[in-house]
């Protein structure tokens, strides 16, 4: 199995197009560890949110109060892995495809989501 190491010294393997967008999502607050009924992909569709929220990091300003450099390096990180930003106001519930991120940088994997037909805005 093909990977490379991290900071700790494990081992982690390369995604594959298995992986797709809903494994591994980026957030704010690096959290992964979440059960298949609260991601992104669930009940064979992948959930994106209908429109931007007020305070999206993709709004003009920095709304949430990050860092700079912040929203630039979550997009190199979920674009590098084929992956997706979750929309902030679904970290709690359900998570959502962050509009914003979905309108201005749409995956390879979320295109192809979209073409076929399994995308839910919500």
């Amino acid at each position: 199995m093909a990977g490379r190491s991290n900071a700790a010294g494990e081992r982690q393997r390369k995604a594959t197009s298995r992986d797709v967008l809903w494994a591994r999502p980026a957030t704010i607050s690096g959290e992964y560890s979440l059960p298949r009924s609260r991601k992104p992909f669930r009940d064979g569709r992948v959930h994106v949110k209908k429109r931007m929220c007020d305070t999206c990091i993709f709004q003009p300003g920095n709304l949430m109060h990050l860092k700079p450099g912040r929203v630039r390096q979550m997009v190199q990180s979920a674009t590098k892995a084929d992956s997706c930003i979750i929309c902030h106001e679904s970290l709690g519930g359900p998570q959502a495809v962050c509009h914003g991120f979905f309108a201005k940088h749409a995956t390879s994997p979320l295109q192809i989501a979209q073409r076929l037909g399994f995308l839910k805005f919500v």
